[in-house]
């Protein structure tokens, strides 16, 4: 029996006629996601993933009507595979909520980001903070981490400044949720590198002041103290100073975009202020001389 046979009979277990003809029987759905399911398997053995995807689609809606959420929701993932169709991860996140697998959700989430990542950067933001705020809404940052570094990652890439700055210092207090502190310090750090390399030195001492308030014992920690040295090398101005911080072996063990934007990070570094030079005594005019001589004798001076 063929694929496109196992189709049709799907189709006409859910199209059933009534036992004498008259109006349409109740659909059989346990029958016809059985058998989309058979031919979506087929489809895929032959490579004709548009095909098994439409399938599986299918199979996916038949298990909603039974109440087979989180059947759908894996059927929705294997459409979305095949078809590396970024809607279908999002049929598949909203199936695994409804059946309570909020990290399975949230997996479905990044997976469709990462597939437009290349086509449309803002739709894969869009996934992206979805994805996060599922791991965050669920209580489930630990299992998050990891997409929440991605995510800055991207934007950093894709030039998306604010948010990957907004989303580093959201998960530097996700680390201090979890207590997680050695974490907590070393994202402080990378919030600091990345407002020093994209925006105002005024904005970098206002996060890094948040940092060092919520996170105490951070100046005992080389991430702290490393964070204070680079920022008075800016606020001094002092490229040679900034240099030498940036040098620190702990640069390297921030997340790999960030760890980038440490190489050129002393090019950032403002112009130091030269104070004015005071102008120089002007020796007197010989009229002014003979003026003073002349006070002097009169007995003014």
């Amino acid at each position: 029996m063929s694929a496109q046979d196992l189709v049709t009979q799907a189709e006409k277990a859910l199209n059933k006629k009534s036992l004498f003809g008259f109006g349409q029987a109740k659909p059989e759905y346990d029958v016809a996601l059985d058998l989309y399911t058979q031919a979506g398997n087929m489809y895929r053995s032959q490579k004709q993933n548009d095909k098994a995807s439409e399938c599986f689609v299918k199979s996916a809606e038949c298990h909603i009507k039974v109440n087979s959420v989180f059947l759908a929701a894996k059927q929705y993932e294997t459409a979305a595979l095949l078809s590396q169709n970024p809607q279908l991860y999002k049929l598949a996140s909203d199936q695994f909520i409804i059946h309570g697998s909020g990290d399975r959700a949230a997996e479905m989430l990044e997976k469709a980001a990462q597939l437009v990542e290349t086509k449309d950067i803002q739709e894969a933001l869009d996934y992206y903070k979805q994805s996060i705020e599922l791991y965050e809404d669920e209580n489930r940052l630990r299992f998050g981490t990891e997409t929440f570094k991605r995510a800055i990652g991207f934007c950093i890439k894709s030039g998306l400044q604010q948010d990957a700055c907004q989303l580093s210092d959201r998960l530097e207090m996700g680390f201090i949720k979890l207590n997680n502190r050695p974490s907590a310090f070393k994202q402080a750090l990378s919030t600091l590198v990345l407002q020093l390399h994209f925006h105002s030195l005024q904005q970098a001492q206002s996060m890094w002041q948040q940092s060092v308030s919520r996170n105490p014992g951070i100046h005992e920690a080389q991430e702290g103290q490393i964070g204070a040295e680079l920022l008075q090398a800016f606020e001094d101005g002092n490229k040679d100073q900034a240099q030498k911080t940036l040098q620190s072996s702990v640069f390297k063990y921030l997340d790999v975009e960030v760890a980038r934007l440490v190489k050129g990070l002393v090019e950032k570094v403002p112009q130091k202020q030269q104070a004015p030079q005071a102008q120089p005594m002007q020796p007197e005019s010989a009229q002014v001389g003979d003026l003073r001589d002349e006070i002097e004798e009169e007995g003014f001076l």
